[in-house]
C-alpha cells in the first residue's frame, strides 16, 4: 500500500431511522434532543420516504475518486471515507489509514466551499485524530475548490441541459436559483469567504452558460435561528420567501450536496414551478 492515501470527508446522514437520535445527538455536541425535536427530524425523513439518498451519493463519490486517482495513474493510492456526524467518522478513517501504513494523508472535504465552519473543522478533527494515532501522520487538507474547472464543468453542463429541456418560451423567462446550504450569520463578521466562494461559483456557471438572470440562495435548518437570512423557503417568520415575479420556471442549481434534505423539502414552497438540477 501506497505511504499516501486520501480522507474524504463528508458531513454524514442517518443509515436509517434508528440512527436518527445517535445522528442528532452527535450534531448537539453530545445533548441528546428532545421529543420534539427528535419528532421533527424524524416527521422531515418521513417526508422524503423516511431515507435520504446522501449516504449511498457520497460513497459513489469515494469510489468515483479512487476510479479517477487510478485511471490517472494512481492506482495505489487509497480513498477512504470519514463523515463529521455518523459512522464511519472522520477519527476512525484516519486510525484506519495509519492502522495500514499512511503516513501522509491528503483530506478532501466533499463541499467545495470554504468556511471555517465547516471545512476548518474537518481539517481540524482530521488533524486532531493524526496527532493520537501511532505514527503521527502527516495530514493536508484541500481548502477549497469551488471553482475547479470540472465542479463548474459539472454544473454549467447542468443548468444547459435542464434550460434546453424547457420550451422556449419558459426558457425566454427562466430564473437560474444556485442555492446552497447557510451558515450562522456570525461568520459575516469574521470574514469568513463562504458567502464569497458562493457567489463566485455561482457567477462563474452564470458566465459559462450566457446567463442573465440569476441569484444565489441558502438553505438553513428549520430548528436554528440566526442563520444568513436568504432562504428558499419560510421555516421561520424571519425567513421569506424567494419571489421571483413575472419569471414563470426557476432553474434550481444546488451547489452543495449536504442540503440534499433541506433541498427536497423546500420545492413546495416554491411560487414558480421549479426544475432541480444537478
Amino acid at each position: 500500500m501506497s505511504g499516501t492515501a486520501v480522507l474524504a470527508m463528508a458531513y454524514g446522514t442517518p443509515a436509517g431511522p434508528e440512527d436518527l437520535e445517535a445522528y442528532y445527538t452527535h450534531i448537539r455536541r453530545g445533548r441528546p434532543p428532545t421529543p420534539e425535536l427528535l419528532a421533527e427530524l424524524r416527521g422531515r425523513y418521513e417526508a422524503i420516504g423516511g431515507h435520504s439518498p446522501l449516504l449511498e451519493l457520497t460513497r459513489a463519490q469515494v469510489t468515483g475518486l479512487e476510479r479517477a486517482l487510478a485511471d490517472e495513474g494512481h492506482p495505489d493510492l487509497r480513498v477512504v471515507l470519514g463523515m463529521k456526524h455518523a459512522p464511519p467518522f472522520i477519527e476512525d478513517a484516519v486510525a484506519e489509514l495509519a492502522a495500514r501504513g499512511s503516513r501522509r494523508i491528503l483530506g478532501l472535504v466533499l463541499a467545495p466551499h470554504y468556511s471555517k465552519l465547516s471545512v476548518g473543522e474537518y481539517a481540524e478533527r482530521a488533524s486532531a485524530a493524526a496527532a493520537a494515532v501511532p505514527g503521527t501522520p502527516d495530514v493536508s487538507v484541500v481548502r477549497s475548490w469551488h471553482l475547479a474547472a470540472g465542479y463548474l464543468d459539472f454544473l454549467s453542463q447542468a443548468v444547459s441541459d435542464a434550460l434546453r429541456a424547457l420550451p422556449a418560451e419558459a426558457c425566454a423567462r427562466a430564473h437560474v436559483l444556485f442555492t446552497a446550504h447557510s451558515l450562522p450569520t456570525r461568520i459575516l463578521d469574521e470574514s469568513d469567504p463562504y458567502p464569497t466562494q458562493l457567489r463566485e461559483t455561482a457567477a462563474a456557471v452564470a458566465a459559462r452558460t450566457g446567463l442573465e438572470r440569476w441569484s444565489v440562495s441558502r438553505s438553513s435548518p428549520s430548528s436554528l435561528r440566526c442563520f444568513i437570512n436568504a432562504s428558499f423557503r419560510p421555516r421561520r417568520s424571519r425567513r421569506h420567501y424567494l419571489s421571483l415575479e413575472g419569471f414563470s420556471t426557476q432553474v434550481r442549481c444546488e451547489a452543495w450536496k449536504f442540503s440534499l434534505l433541506a433541498a427536497i423539502q423546500d420545492l413546495p414552497y416554491a411560487q414558480t414551478p421549479v426544475l432541480f438540477y444537478p
